[in-house]
């Protein structure tokens, strides 16, 4: 969706955030210094994925699909005008 969207330098910048600055360091403290092992690992990154989801929910809640429906109509018919333009004069 956020993909689809256009949106994928936000996606990456959630990503980096959510895996690597939260729930990376996370899963280490629990892993090591909580001595949970592999299952504090894992505990750790599935936050990270949480975190992700609930941040990318909210962008999608807070967009103006109508607005996003209106630029990509635009972009359409510039990609499209462009290619008749191009028709007309060979």
């Amino acid at each position: 969706m956020a993909v689809g969207a256009g949106w994928q330098g936000a996606v990456a910048y959630v990503n980096i955030a959510s895996y690597y600055l939260i729930g990376l360091p996370i899963g280490i403290y629990m892993g090591f210094k909580l001595d949970w092992g592999l299952e504090g690992l894992w505990g750790g990154i599935q936050i990270g994925i949480g975190l992700q989801t609930i941040i990318l929910l909210i962008m999608a809640w807070r967009t103006d699909w109508d607005n996003e429906i209106e630029l990509s109509k635009e972009r359409i018919s510039d990609a499209v005008g462009s290619d008749e333009e191009d028709k007309s004069f060979h």
